[in-house]
């Protein structure tokens, strides 16, 4: 089997991971983070490769809330972004 098709196949059991954490241990750190976002003048969605195509899916969430999204390829971040006051980076990793 390979590595891709690996990760494919585990994705549901790190899902419920994911949920398990982010309900119990990891409720904390959802809500300030949370809390942050809605704060932000400015929302940034980054991520590569398919961490990217996640965020392209994600943005129209922000969106709804009003906030100005921002999506930038993670190498451009790195580069090329200036930043203004009040916001928010939320990078996105497989």
């Amino acid at each position: 089997m390979t590595y891709f098709l690996a990760d494919i196949l585990r994705q549901p059991e790190e899902l419920q991971r994911a949920f398990d954490y982010l309900c119990g241990a990891g409720q904390g750190a959802l809500q300030s983070s949370a809390a942050a976002v809605r704060k932000a003048r400015h929302v940034y969605l980054t991520g590569i490769g398919s961490s990217w195509h996640a965020a392209l899916s994600v943005a129209p969430i922000f969106y709804r809330a009003a906030n100005p999204v921002h999506l930038l390829d993670a190498g451009e971040l790195l580069q090329f972004a200036t930043l203004p006051p009040a916001a928010v980076v939320i990078v996105i990793s497989r």
